[in-house]
């Protein structure tokens, strides 16, 4: 998702244009993250607090809506996962240089922006068709812990990891330019899976998987991870 450049200082706007929100549905709040990676750190920051401030104040369950969210920064992702899970009960996390050798560095948490205390609330995760990389680790690490039930649409990716920081290579011949993943991150213990979401469902407002996840939202005895 593109997020154009601000001037310096207009981090309200710039909030705004990357379309990170929370949204008031009366018994419940949606949370909308639509990319990790648009507009800069301290746009995020700004809007990630205040939007905190606002689930804190409410204290109702949360929609974790990650529907078009391609990825982006870990950072962005851990202050996310932070809100809902204390770092202490995060799934393991490996990181290493892309390759079939499997030498792979425990990752630490590393929040663009901790928060004070987790947020003690059910919460859903909706993903779609575009959901991939960092929002799918995010899905996943919420869902593994048992913090959050995932809802929607098969998204691009599945559990278990994913691919990064793409170096840039010219083809030889064709001199076509292309993107190379040159890191590689694996996230808990389980085996790579797809999640188990239909394929061709309709996940907007109103729809059945909408409706599935706002159902179990507001009827949830989920217990937070302690």
């Amino acid at each position: 998702m593109e997020c154009p450049m601000r001037q310096a200082g207009d981090t309200k706007s710039d909030a705004l244009s990357c379309g990170m929100r929370v949204e008031d549905h009366g018994a419940f709040l949606r949370w909308v993250i639509p990319s990790f990676g648009a507009g800069d750190e301290r746009s995020f920051r700004t809007a990630f607090r205040k939007q905190i401030r606002q689930l804190e104040r409410a204290g109702r369950p949360v929609m974790l809506d990650l529907r078009g969210n391609l990825g982006g920064f870990r950072s962005r992702r851990h202050a996310v996962l932070g809100v809902f899970l204390d770092s202490e009960s995060w799934p393991v996390e490996r990181e290493g240089k892309w390759s079939m050798d499997g030498k792979f560095d425990e990752v630490p948490a590393m929040p663009l922006a901790p928060v004070r205390r987790v947020l003690d609330v059910p919460v859903a995760v909706l993903l779609d068709g575009l959901s991939f990389s960092a929002s799918l680790l995010l899905a996943q690490s919420l869902e593994e812990s048992g913090r959050a039930r995932v809802f929607g649409c098969a998204p691009l990716g599945g559990r278990g990891g994913c691919s990064g920081n793409p170096d840039s290579w010219t083809l030889p011949g064709s001199g076509l330019e292309v993107l190379i993943p040159s890191r590689q991150t694996e996230l808990g213990v389980l085996p790579a899976s797809e999640f188990d979401l239909p394929a061709e469902a309709d996940c907007d407002s109103g729809a059945e998987e909408w409706s599935r996840a706002v159902l179990w939202l507001l009827s949830s005895d989920l217990a937070p991870a302690r």
